[in-house]
């Protein structure tokens, strides 16, 4: 596994997700082929972190929310929510807050393997409770 660090300040100016690759270093090793990062499910960050990088990235492409109208601004949510579906980091409450891990693919069948048995234990005990 790969571990790069980051900062809060280093991804600021994030309008992508291509921007906060590019911006934590990530993207360079994702594109060596001896790397062999071959899915976004080999990318792993803290959830908490995951859930607010939509809102700046958001909050980066639209200067001013309150000057631009509603089709605008849902086409502009829309559009940067395709792009956190189809490339954002796998969110895990594991991973530390400031790390994006890379895995091989056998690694990350591990931890994927791991999160979804902790969901599915969640989900259930949330069903007990309702």
């Amino acid at each position: 596994m790969h571990i790069i660090k980051f900062t809060q300040e280093q991804i600021a100016p994030m309008r992508c997700m291509d921007d906060f690759y590019t911006l934590t270093g990530a993207l360079e090793y994702i594109k060596n082929p001896v790397n062999a990062i071959t899915s976004v499910e080999q990318v792993f960050m803290n959830k908490e972190e995951c859930d607010g990088l939509i809102e700046l990235m958001f909050n980066n492409v639209v200067d001013n929310p309150k000057k631009k109208n509603d089709a605008y601004l849902r086409h502009i949510r829309n559009s940067i929510g395709l792009d956190w579906a189809n490339i954002s980091p796998v969110s895990n409450e594991k991973t530390p807050r400031g790390e994006l891990w890379l895995c091989s693919k056998k690694e990350a069948e591990k931890i994927l393997k791991k999160i979804r048995a902790a969901e599915k234990k969640k989900s259930k005990k949330e069903n007990r409770d309702a």
